[in-house]
């Protein structure tokens, strides 16, 4: 029956197409009225509906013709068409659409358009059952009901009229609609839904939408619109094309107007599959962007839909969506949005770590790290999904280092590299700092300060250190930005509340919103990373954190101030494990700056992080008097700066000698002199403390290089992209010159460093 009916209507469509609009023919098919045609009348008589040929109007304009050359006139002689003005077409405009029988819409009338909706549904659904074979029979009815659904697209724009529309039986006949035979008639309702869930209707008229959304949810909708976009073609036509997209546009209104929708949507249909094979097609078109963006705000917010995707191999599927941009950049646009929607739905998965496992397992990081090498647009959503899937994870964290990424990376941090990110308002260069800072904290937490994995951590310290100390600098300069612009908020927030009237309760989220959106994260995610250098014990390292603070007449207080507040901050988001390690780690932080703490009964990971700092160097030989405002346990306060006076002193006190990190007392000179033959011993145990030192490292080194050799050899013979096998393999060069430079630096440095104790003890 539908072929019947295609079959007729591309009969009409290829009449009214001829040239002229008529071709001579005494009959032209047509499905619908499609505007008047000259010497023709629309009308149903002998051969059915369509337009019959005017006789009486052709014999009219053949006795003209025949005047015309009887009387011998030439084309200049006969009067030239009049030309028309803009006011007489839009006379003919409104003529040939019938605008006069447009009426204003209203209660009355809205029923009466719901009642002949319904009647005509069900004289079609009777056509159709009594004359299933000869379509011709039943498609007079169907032209009427499709007119009858358009003409309910009046309604869209009359908000209020909602609840007068739910009143009858309009919902369940237009859900019904969607899955008739006929695809233009399904084509329109789903039109009309769209246009009814529109933005339009949630601005002015919320309860109004609220309430249609609600009747259409009890009816069944998202299964059947589901049920009916499965139906659709595209390939087939563009009309259907544009009705996939106005079913995905009834989607995102009706997630928008109620946002847990998008767990039913992904739970009770086949949606989330169907997103999810739309993005495999290798062709882009506006409905595969339009596909990227419907998953991406399902998938924000609800782990239950994140969980599912990770069940149906998203990751991966992402992943290979994404593959393509690091060698060419998305076309403006359409294509440049679907890949940053892509790049959300990664890094909205990536919060759980089942996904970041999945993440790893699918080769990510080092897809990851080829972008960040490419220089293309691709970069800025790279940054973002590494400084996700680092977080509260390790292993993406090392294989980041062992790949050679911190050479990308701090490239971005020191702004070197300019990013290309997505169109728009917000500032890309101020986003990208603050992911690197974010990346750099991630690493510093996540990496082992001992233990098999400590090289990896040297590494990242030894990037601070190196062209004297110029990402150090670039770190004080981001911390002082960022302590600038939330100390600026916090006087505008004080001022405000100062101002509030007694009985006005001070929302406390509010504040801290406002905080965060003036740099309060990013500015703990610094302290965090100047505490981590400040805990290695590095003489050169903390000369010069103090060097720049004591320039801004600052001392550490300020910053024990923010890690105290982000120690207080720590939640459970990872797990009560995650949490007590991020607090441990923190609480370390916070020691070896000279913090005293109250003791948390039965803090035993507390203890362990805290020890763990102090092996880098930085707290196990401190004796420091913090005043008790450090104590505290409520969230600290911004502090004035001002001259650094006592508290600089005592900060200089926590700097270890040249030598190492404990002072050594004068009476320990006299000491050692007594006794050259227990310096011998000790200088001894040094060289030999050295070696072992020189034959972990190498050790590490060739456990590296088999490690990259399995990959390489796991890589290969699955076959997956061979361009990465040839970068992995010069990186691997570069990694093992890079690291035996170090260690012959490493010795050099110790070697000068026992010289230069033995002059001295000369």
């Amino acid at each position: 029956m539908a072929s019947n009916t295609a079959w007729v209507l591309s009969t009409a469509l290829q009449g009214l197409s001829q040239p002229g609009g008529t071709g001579g023919k005494d009959f032209l098919p047509a499905a619908r009225f499609a505007g008047a045609k000259p010497g023709y009348i629309f009308k149903v008589d002998e051969h059915g509906l369509g337009y019959y040929l005017d006789k009486a109007q052709a014999g009219e304009r053949a006795g003209e013709d025949g005047g015309a050359r009887e009387g011998g006139g030439t084309g200049e002689e006969r009067a030239a068409p009049r030309p028309l003005d803009a006011d007489e077409l839009l006379r003919q405009a409104e003529e040939e659409a019938n605008i006069d029988q447009i009426q204003v819409l209203d209660a009355k009338s809205l029923r009466r358009l719901v009642a002949g909706l319904d009647k005509k549904y069900k004289e079609n659904m009777a056509l159709r059952f009594k004359h299933v074979e000869q379509p011709d029979k039943f498609l007079d009815s169907e032209v009427d009901l499709d007119e009858h659904i358009k003409s309910l697209m009046q309604v869209a724009g009359s908000p209020e009229l909602y609840p007068v529309l739910l009143d009858g039986p309009a919902i369940p006949t237009l859900l019904s609609l969607l899955s008739h035979e006929n695809t233009d008639i399904a084509a329109d309702t789903v039109e009309l839904l769209a246009e009814m869930t529109g933005a339009d209707a949630v601005e002015e008229f919320g309860e109004e939408a609220r309430g249609l959304v609600e009747a259409l949810v009890e009816a069944n909708a998202p299964e059947l619109l589901v049920q009916r976009l499965l139906g659709f073609k595209e390939a087939d036509s563009d009309e259907e094309a544009r009705a996939v997209h106005n079913c995905l546009a009834v989607v995102e209104n009706m997630v928008e107007i109620q946002p847990e929708l998008g767990a039913v949507f992904v739970e009770k249909t086949k949606l989330l599959t169907w997103l999810l094979r739309r993005l495999k097609r290798r062709e882009f078109d506006t409905n595969k962007q339009y596909a990227s963006e419907i998953l991406a705000i399902l998938m924000q917010g609800s782990v239950s839909n994140q969980a599912k995707l990770g069940s149906e191999n998203g990751i991966d599927l992402l992943l290979t969506c994404v593959a393509q941009y690091k060698s060419k950049d998305p076309a403006p646009g359409e294509e440049e949005e679907y890949m940053q929607n892509c790049f959300d739905v990664l890094c909205a998965c990536l919060m759980q770590p089942d996904h970041k496992a999945a993440f790893v397992k699918a080769e990510g990081v080092e897809l990851m790290h080829l972008m960040l090498q490419s220089r293309r647009q691709c970069r800025y959503g790279a940054l973002k999904c590494l400084d996700f899937a680092t977080t509260r994870y390790a292993l993406p964290a090392e294989k980041l280092v062992d790949l050679g990424g911190l050479k990308q990376l701090f490239g971005l941090f020191m702004g070197k590299a300019k990013v290309k990110g997505p169109a728009g308002e917000h500032d890309v260069d101020s986003e990208v700092e603050e992911r690197c800072v974010s990346l750099v904290a991630s690493l510093m937490a996540q990496l082992p300060a001992t233990g098999r994995g400590a090289a990896r951590r040297e590494r990242l310290l030894a990037k601070f250190v190196e062209a004297e100390f110029e990402k150090t600098d670039r770190l004080m300069e981001l911390l002082f930005r960022y302590q600038t612009r939330v100390r600026a908020e916090e006087r505008r927030l004080m001022a405000a509340v100062a101002e509030a009237e007694e009985d006005e309760q001070v929302d406390e989220e509010e504040l801290l919103l406002a905080r965060l959106d003036a740099g309060l994260f990013t500015l703990q995610q610094c302290c965090v990373v100047f505490g981590n250098l400040w805990a290695t014990g590095d003489v050169g390292l903390r000369r010069r954190l103090l060097g720049a603070l004591h320039q801004k007449g600052q001392t550490l207080a300020p910053v024990r101030e923010v890690l105290l507040e982000c120690y207080n901050s720590i939640g459970t988001e990872g797990g009560a494990e995650e949490a007590a390690r991020a607090r441990a780690h923190v609480r370390g932080l916070l020691e070896a700056l000279g913090a005293e703490l109250e003791e948390e009964g039965g803090d035993e990971a507390g203890a362990a992080g805290a020890a763990d700092v102090q092996r880098q160097g930085g707290g196990a030989d401190m004796d420091v008097e913090e005043p008790s405002k450090d104590k505290r346990s409520a969230t600290a306060q911004g502090t004035t700066s001002g001259q650094p006076g006592e508290a600089a002193r005592r900060d200089t006190e926590l700097m270890p000698p040249p030598g190492g990190n404990k002072p050594l007392a004068k009476a320990d000179k006299g000491k050692r002199e007594e006794h050259p033959r227990e310096q011998d011993k000790d200088r001894s145990d040094r060289d030999k403390e050295r070696d072992r030192d020189r034959e972990r490292r190498e050790s590490s080194r060739r456990q590296r290089e088999t490690e990259l050799d399995d990959r390489d050899r796991k890589v290969s013979s699955s076959g997956r992209d061979r361009d990465r096998d040839r970068d992995r393999d010069g990186t691997r060069e570069k990694e093992g010159a890079r690291e035996r430079d170090r260690d012959r630096e490493r010795d050099r440095d110790r070697d000068r460093g026992s010289r230069r104790e033995e002059r001295e003890r000369r």
